[in-house]
């Protein structure tokens, strides 16, 4: 639905309007539109200093601490919503007289003159003054080979009981198309050696008999309860790691135990006088 909503200006001087609020965003754009001076010819302000500033059709004296009073906002929330109408060229800034004048871009979009009313409010929807703005983004359409379907050559004489069709094209025709069986369309599934280095990477903590038939082979006088219940504690932790291999840790018990060994001193014995 198109067009415009007249809207009296004594509305923004009600009870409604001016009760002490924090403004929505909405209400703070349209506070703005209502601030902006709306004749077509510019005027004369004069500042507390006794310089002069001209404003112009749609545009707006005011500062961000007074529109921060206004709006009950923080003069950081009231920065980046300015910057962000400016990002999206909807505002636009411009100081004179060290005065920060802000501009309502297309401000007849909003609110155009009394002599254009009736034109922007006619049946022809009014034309978005941002569509130039915003980049058109095409999204190319991917088009897909066309393989007309397999149509064997005609061949042979119906008349003398032959057949008008030929047979089965050979792989050393030119025109001939490979027609893939079942056995061929299935997903083929992973490699023998990658589930195999998958398993290898999947630790599975042993078994007693396991940690006491390898301890034993290799003849290092290891415990393998003490082996098992050292790292059941711990959840087959090492440090802060999942243990990945239980064998590599029996050989480091090994080594730890040989150094102990060799470390041990033995003693003199005793001379008795």
């Amino acid at each position: 639905m198109d067009g415009f909503i007249r809207l009296n200006r004594k509305f923004f001087t009600n009870a409604y309007w001016s009760q002490q609020r924090t403004f929505s965003l909405s209400e703070a754009w349209l506070d703005l539109i209502q601030m902006a001076r709306f004749d077509a010819e510019p005027a004369m302000k004069e500042l507390p200093n006794g310089r002069l500033i001209t404003i112009k059709r749609g545009e707006i004296h005011a500062g961000l601490r007074f529109l921060s009073d206004r709006w009950g906002w923080s003069v950081e929330k009231t920065q980046r919503y300015i910057n962000k109408h400016i990002q999206k060229h909807e505002i636009e800034r411009r100081t004179e007289q060290g005065e920060s004048i802000l501009i309502l871009c297309n401000y007849e979009y909003y609110n155009p003159l009394e002599d254009t009313v009736s034109n922007t409010m006619s049946n022809t929807p009014p034309k978005n003054p941002y569509t130039a703005l915003t980049p058109t983004r095409t999204k190319k359409k991917k088009e897909e080979e066309y393989i007309p379907p397999y149509s064997p050559p005609v061949g042979g004489n119906p008349a003398a009981g032959g057949s008008a069709l030929a047979g089965p094209r050979s792989a050393a025709d030119p025109g001939y198309i490979p027609i893939p069986s079942e056995s061929s369309t299935q997903a083929p599934g992973p490699p023998a050696e990658a589930d195999e280095t998958v398993s290898r990477r999947r630790f599975r903590p042993p078994q007693t008999e396991e940690v006491a038939a390898y301890c034993a082979a290799r003849n290092n006088g290891i415990d393998p309860a003490a082996f098992m219940d050292f790292y059941e504690s711990k959840g087959w932790m090492v440090g802060r790691n999942k243990m990945k291999n239980w064998q590599a840790a029996v050989r480091t018990w090994e080594r730890k135990r040989k150094t102990t060994q060799e470390e041990v001193v033995p003693r003199k014995p005793l001379k008795l006088l």
